[in-house]
């Protein structure tokens, strides 16, 4: 989540924010002071209207916390601290449960607000319409009312939105990312219908990206070398299967050396993000020689 609210120079964070703001450089969201205090997504921009410097201040949240009235009044404290701004608060929710976190904190002589935005209530067609490929990842999180239509129009405005390879390899790799946090039904139906996409125009582009074409080739050759629909079905599925797995451990592999690049975080807070063993993390970094 991270990653996709600074995608797009952070249009996203400053749609979810209600702020017609441009970003003009990432902060750090480190603050030494502060046992254990990181701001998820932390950039210093101009709004469009008066060019008055804001910053924009994104947490996301998988898990409803009480608290988290307090906690953002403690994250403004800090930025304020360190980089002599108050901040706009962006919390987002994408957890399961309907959200029931405060929308403010009030105690005495203190009192904050903070956009607080529920993806699970909020309409995926609301979100697809700003129109940057951000949003359109993101709007797979919130409320599908017709799956297979949305699924369809989204696939097709992101293949728009990201017409050369990285770009498109980057976005699609995000979106299997974040899709962990949706049911497989949802997970497999937008998966099928990228591999048809892409056998539409042109299904190479994507290699490396799906990892489905060369489990699909084995296991064709495997059941017609046996001669036996049975084996032919029996090889098709397993290497189905196997270029699946290879598919999700290069996404898994990519996103950890990503996280690494664009947040700094160390190794432990990542293997918590990717939801992996920290050994997992450390051998990545390692291989790639960091």
């Amino acid at each position: 989540m991270n990653l996709l609210l600074k995608y797009d120079d952070g249009a996203l964070l400053a749609y979810l924010a209600r702020e017609d703001w441009e970003v003009e450089e990432w902060l750090d969201a480190k603050m030494p002071d502060y046992k254990g205090l990181y701001c998820d997504v932390l950039g210093r921009g101009r709004r469009r209207v008066d060019q008055s410097i804001k910053i924009l201040h994104g947490e996301a949240q998988r898990n409803n916390d009480p608290k988290m009235g307090k906690r953002t009044l403690t994250y403004g404290g800090a930025v304020v601290k360190y980089h002599d701004e108050v901040p706009i608060h962006v919390i987002i929710y994408f957890g399961p449960e309907p959200c029931t976190m405060p929308r403010a904190f009030e105690d005495g002589q203190y009192l904050i607000r903070y956009a607080l935005v529920s993806a699970r209530d909020t309409d995926a067609e609301t979100i697809f319409a700003v129109g940057t490929i951000s949003a359109v990842i993101f709007s797979f999180l919130c409320n599908i009312r017709q799956r297979e239509t949305y699924i369809d129009k989204a696939l097709r405005r992101m293949f728009e939105l990201t017409p050369t390879f990285w770009g498109r390899r980057k976005a699609i790799n995000l979106l299997f990312i974040l899709l962990q946090l949706r049911d497989k039904a949802l997970r497999d139906m937008v998966r099928q219908k990228i591999i048809a996409m892409t056998a539409e125009e042109n299904r190479k582009v994507l290699e490396g990206s799906i990892g489905w074409e060369l489990g699909f080739d084995k296991g064709q050759k495997e059941g017609f070398d046996k001669g036996q629909k049975e084996g032919f079905d029996k090889g098709q599925k397993e290497g189905f299967d196997k270029g699946q797995k290879e598919k999700d451990e290069a996404l898994r592999r990519e996103f950890i050396l990503n996280l690494k690049a664009d947040t700094g975080f160390d190794d432990e807070r990542i293997a918590r993000i990717v939801g992996v063993p920290i050994e997992t993390v450390r051998a990545v970094l390692d291989n790639n020689g960091t």
